[in-house]
């Protein structure tokens, strides 16, 4: 029954699609989405907050899954549709330029933007391996592989963009794209960090120490600072007691959804995830996190970065597998267990300034072209092309 269901659904959106697919282009109408349509955020938004402030002959939309999102856009200048709506859908079939952080599903069905420019932003620089260069190949059978090849050929876009050359080998082969079609520029998220007028998260009085890991397949083996047991728990709150510290931990959304949360009795370690990540990174004293692109970002701030990466053995050979060795590319001080960890976080506390020349390495190396004038430089190259 469920099946059928789906069947006569796809049909429905297939017929819709084909309806739509009538009507032209718009010019200049440019339809934004990022992380399937659940979230507001990352360089998709950041690169339409520019456009809606300063491009006023560009018809910007946001599409989103999230009711609440749409009412804070709409209220705030910004035009915001229901992701699936036929309103979404036709502006996402007529569509000039669309963008995305992850895929087509970011804002509709991949067959009603076929006709749009596409800008695929991505959401990060890639420690872990993403795009073609994550599937194992030896894992899957002739019709997976076949389905795969199909997706990849939809998916293909005519724009990706790269914060440095060295990232720019990686989109190469994540997305099987070519060289004409990267555009070496910063992300248009890491904007926000070059403006000293960003204002602080909460706890101004306090030091914020950030923890922030990427996503996981085996939800198993993701740490959480909420389920330390008592001795743990002792020793992190003594040490955040003696330094007026707090940890916010932000977990990647989507393994988030897996976790259930407690926050200290003493409110050292605070979990929150609506939260704007960029917000949250500026506002940070010290980060920690393992593979996650986050601390690319976060060296442009020129801050303590700690690698907490206890089961990289695991991730690197089994998970999603790595670009790279974390001790040739790291932002900072690696701990693989909680006593180190411990030891890491203090050293920093007393110390911002170190490691502060691996730091400038490592940024110079990944993070070349972000220079505060991201959105501004892929907008103007955009308008060009047309």
């Amino acid at each position: 029954m469920n099946k059928t269901i789906k069947i006569l659904k796809q049909s429905g959106y297939l017929i819709i699609a084909l309806f739509l697919r009538l009507f032209p282009k718009k010019r200049n109408r440019w339809v934004f989405g990022a992380w399937f349509g659940t979230s507001f955020s990352d360089n998709s938004k950041y690169l339409y907050l520019k456009v809606i402030k300063d491009y006023k002959d560009i018809e910007a939309v946001w599409i989103t899954k999230d009711k609440d999102e749409i009412k804070y856009i709409n209220s705030h200048g910004g035009k915001a549709l229901l992701y699936g709506s036929f309103t979404a859908d036709y502006y996402a079939a007529t569509a000039d330029v669309v963008f995305m952080t992850h895929n087509y599903v970011d804002l509709s069905p991949m067959y009603l933007i076929k006709k749009a420019y596409k800008v695929q932003l991505w959401h990060g620089v890639a420690f872990k391996k993403i795009g073609r260069d994550a599937i194992k190949n030896n894992d899957q059978n002739i019709f997976q592989s076949l389905k795969s090849k199909i997706i990849n050929v939809w998916e293909d876009c005519d724009l990706y963009i790269a914060p440095s050359d060295e990232y720019s080998n990686k989109v190469k082969s994540a997305f099987n794209t070519t060289d004409d079609k990267i555009l070496k520029v910063g992300q248009p998220r890491n904007d926000i960090f070059f403006n000293e007028n960003t204002a602080r998260h909460k706890f101004p009085d306090k030091k914020i120490i950030t923890y922030m890991p990427t996503f996981r397949d085996n939800k198993d083996f993701s740490f959480d600072f909420s389920k330390l047991n008592d001795s743990q728990e002792e020793a992190l709150n003594s040490l955040l007691n003696k330094y007026n510290a707090v940890i916010i931990q932000k977990k990647h959304f989507v393994n988030a959804s897996y976790s259930k949360f407690k926050n200290s009795t003493e409110e050292n370690v605070i979990n929150l995830n609506k939260v704007d990540t960029q917000e949250l990174l500026h506002s940070s004293d010290i980060l920690i996190t393992d593979y996650s692109s986050c601390y690319f970002d976060f060296l442009l701030l020129d801050r303590p970065i700690i690698h907490f990466v206890y089961d990289y053995k695991y991730y690197s050979e089994k998970d999603r597998g790595v670009y790279y060795d974390i001790k040739d590319v790291c932002g900072g001080k690696i701990c693989i267990d909680f006593d180190s960890l411990l030891k890491c976080m203090e050293a920093y506390l007393k110390n911002p300034s170190l490691d502060s020349d691996q730091r400038s390495k490592v940024r110079r190396q990944f993070v070349t072209y972000d220079d505060g004038n991201s959105s501004d430089k892929i907008i103007k190259y955009i308008l060009g092309r047309f």
